[in-house]
């Protein structure tokens, strides 16, 4: 079972560099829409707007435009796709040992939705306090975009460098509070390969 799902990311990483080259993403048609609920959580309003902002930008770079404006996932029409994430107060048991214990949020990129991204308040509480007033909306920002790519590429991995490292360090903490972290290579190639369908409308 592990092997070939290591072979289908495998075969899924090969041709997306492949295609990569060819695909050219054109930010006015290459539209995601997001439903963030933010539920009992604690996070200031003004952090919240700044992390959405961060995390648009973030993959505007990539020619990828995040619409917040969505509705709820439970007022989807049928056959529409959202984004759906929801803050809850604290992480599943599952998460409290291993290599999950120190996780902000779950993705489920293998799941149709609604909600495909929880962000565990408790934990992402303790996390912005290193960042400040000045800083906490662009860390935020980085953790939400990040859950999203994992939703868009539809494989559970991780990278070596960028947005999508399985953990950061400081060296990154200090570029996402600049410039920001960037996707890399196999990155922008996967969600140019799975977003392609909605850069052809």
């Amino acid at each position: 079972m592990k092997c070939s799902a290591a072979m289908t990311i495998f075969i899924l990483m090969w041709g997306a560099r492949k295609l990569s080259a060819k695909l050219k993403p054109d930010p006015a048609e290459t539209r995601v829409r997001v439903s963030l609920q933010l539920g009992n959580s604690r996070i200031p309003e003004n952090v919240v707007l700044a992390a959405q902002a961060e995390a648009t930008r973030l993959f505007e770079a990539e020619g990828i435009r995040l619409d917040w404006r969505a509705p709820r996932p439970a007022e989807l029409q049928r056959g529409e796709r959202v984004i759906g994430i929801e803050f809850v107060p604290f992480a599943p048991a599952a998460y409290d040992i291993g290599e999950k214990e120190n996780a902000l949020a779950e993705a489920r990129p293998y799941d149709p939705g609604p909600v495909n991204i929880s962000v565990f308040s408790d934990r992402l509480s303790r996390f912005l306090l290193a960042f400040g007033a000045t800083h906490g909306g662009k860390a935020l920002g980085h953790v939400l975009a990040h859950e999203i790519t994992h939703v868009l590429e539809g494989v559970a991995r991780h990278s070596e460098t960028g947005l999508m490292k399985a953990r950061w360090n400081w060296r990154d903490y200090r570029v996402m509070t600049g410039m920001g972290l960037p996707f890399a290579e196999e990155d922008r190639a996967l969600l140019q390969l799975q977003l392609r369908p909605l850069m052809a409308r």
